[in-house]
């Protein structure tokens, strides 16, 4: 719902680079606090984390309403929204792996396609609030939605009965604190160490990488290549719509291949794109380079889930999607970073084959790892979507 907060700050006259500056206010935080937040929540439960996200996110969308006001307000806004929306995005994926066990493939792929249509949604919606009501009303209707998340966060109920980890006698609420930072990663650390963990993070890396590829420099060079926008708009909202309906079949796909395999064939697919995405010009070869590698991509977040299901404890499924949440925003940031570099010293076109070189490096030495010495117990407990 707060898609069209670029415009909004656009229209009162922000320039550019503020405008990006105050987007990205809503990324600083979680890059430092995912770990810790999904600590806490392993250990005092997702559905408090859950509740106090809603809460977040409905005191965010309340100082967005209020810049009509005073636009200054949407400092902090963007600050609290980026943490609330970080808390809830973590814990409702971990409580979904925790209380998934008695039906786990229709819980998993449920959470996966609304989460996709609720994506595709929202901007659809706050497009067509702002249109007719306004800005100030679509702040409202997001604030509104956030009471709506917090009604349903009580309503939930957690299968493990969370820890009761209070503050050690003697200790000050700082040193709690200290003590909950320095665990936190230090126990990330050891599990991302952990050899099936890290090829798993370094494969939705490299998912993360090309996505953030198709939804920042994609439009971008077919705009310079000729195209109009509205046919840009077409070729990705094929994609989109791509990675949605293949939530729907990816419990027949797991039932065919594991999720490491399914996770390869994914990579290959998205990298391909971004080799084929240059060499032509037809809209109909294009549509479907969209269309597989929208497919690629859409079964990213299930594929991850399932993966950390199988390789981490349960006491850890909150840190464990902490991390993944660290890896998701660096490729983020090393996106376009590398792309700009690619593009300003040989071209757009050819730093397209550039970083599908790298990507591709990365993926083949990885296998190449993986095939000197495989991972053992691929399937160490039920599969999510195996049942």
């Amino acid at each position: 719902m707060i898609t069209v907060l670029s415009t909004f700050l656009s229209r009162n006259g922000l320039e550019e680079i503020a405008v990006g500056g105050i987007l990205g206010l809503q990324t600083i935080l979680p890059i430092f606090l995912s770990i810790p937040f999904g600590f806490i929540g392993d250990r005092v439960g997702h559905k408090k984390m859950i509740t106090f996200g809603s809460v977040g996110m409905f005191l965010g969308a309340g100082l967005c309403y209020l810049t009509s006001q005073t636009l200054w307000l949407i400092v902090p806004a963007q600050l609290i929204s980026g943490v609330a929306q970080m808390t809830v995005w973590i814990s409702a994926q971990a409580l979904i792996l925790e209380i998934g066990t008695s039906c786990p493939d229709r819980k998993i792929a449920q959470f996966s396609t609304l989460t996709a249509l609720g994506q595709a949604a929202g901007p659809l919606m706050a497009g067509f609030l702002v249109d007719f009501y306004g800005y100030s009303f679509d702040f409202f209707a997001n604030a509104l939605m956030s009471l709506i998340m917090l009604g349903c966060a009580m309503l939930l109920s957690s299968k493990r009965s969370a820890e009761k980890n209070g503050a050690a006698p003697g200790h000050s609420l700082r040193q709690e604190l200290r003590s909950i930072l320095v665990n936190s990663y230090w126990q990330g650390i050891e599990l991302a160490r952990k050899r099936d963990v890290f090829y798993t993070l370094v494969f939705t890396f490299l998912l993360a990488f090309t996505l953030n590829q198709r939804t920042s420099f994609y439009p971008i060079y077919l705009h310079e290549s000729g195209w109009g926008v509205s046919m840009i708009g077409i070729l990705i909202s094929i994609g989109s719509i791509s990675a949605i309906l293949v939530r729907f079949i990816c419990p027949l796909l797991l039932a065919r291949m594991s999720a490491w395999t399914l996770m390869q064939v994914c990579n290959v697919v998205s990298i391909a794109g971004m080799f084929l995405t240059p060499l032509f010009d037809s809209f109909y070869v294009l549509a479907v380079v969209s269309c597989f590698t929208g497919l690629a991509l859409g079964l990213n977040q299930p594929l991850s889930l399932q993966l950390i299901y199988q390789f981490t404890d349960s006491q850890q499924y909150g840190l464990s999607i902490g991390i993944r949440m660290i890896c998701n925003r660096l490729a983020q940031f090393v996106n376009p970073l590398s792309f700009a570099l690619f593009s300003h010293v040989v071209g757009m076109g050819i730093a397209f084959y550039l970083t599908g070189a790298l990507l591709i490096s990365v993926l083949l030495f990885a296998n190449h790892r993986l095939s000197i010495r495989p991972i053992a117990n691929i399937k160490p407990k039920r599969g999510i979507f195996h049942g």
